[in-house]
């Protein structure tokens, strides 16, 4: 048997998550300054080749084996499911804010595009939320707002951190099925 909740519920623990994963950020941000203060440690200490390269291999691997901050996206949802609308709008307005912030400079019309579309998203969030919420229009826009902000932050993260490992934002990353996931799921409101 699996859990069950409402749409609330589940709106109450996606910002739990989200608050989670800002903790976790912080720490591995954290954990990486006591990995670089071990290896001046060791080489001040130690002046050991060896034991500095393994510290020095040891941060690199932790620095590299970031997870992503979200799983891949599935665009075949139950429509009736208001809560996963509300989750799949999320995401999808997140992620084209994402991406239309990457294309600002370069492509400033394709950049317009994801901006409006992303907009188009929002609305349909804030309206969930005023529904599963049952609250005003006021409280649904700044939980919303909110919630989007944070999930903008994470999907920069994993495209930052892609960029770095790949040359690219998106390719061959989660980010690109979710690009085609949003696109699924735009076409077909």
């Amino acid at each position: 048997m699996g859990l069950k909740f409402g749409a609330g519920e589940g709106i109450r623990i996606l910002l739990s998550v989200l608050f989670c994963y800002d903790l976790q950020r912080f720490l591995r941000k954290v954990h990486c300054k006591c990995i670089a203060l071990a290896v001046l440690f060791f080489m001040k200490s130690f002046l050991n080749l060896s034991k500095i390269l393994f510290f020095f291999i040891v941060c690199l691997f932790s620095a590299s084996s970031k997870a992503n901050n979200f799983e891949t996206l599935d665009s075949n949802i139950n429509f009736e499911d208001q809560g996963a609308v509300y989750y799949l709008s999320s995401r999808c307005a997140s992620l084209y804010i994402s991406v239309s912030g990457l294309l600002k400079e370069r492509s400033a019309e394709v950049s317009k595009n994801y901006q409006e579309t992303s907009e188009m998203l929002m609305v349909i969030v804030y309206m969930l939320d005023m529904k599963l919420q049952n609250t005003s229009q006021e409280e649904a826009v700044a939980r919303s707002n909110e919630l989007i902000t944070e999930m903008v932050e994470l999907y920069r993260d994993d495209m930052e951190s892609n960029y770095v490992k790949t040359g690219s934002y998106f390719e061959d990353t989660y980010i690109a099925d979710d690009l085609l996931s949003c696109k699924s799921f735009i076409e077909s409101i």
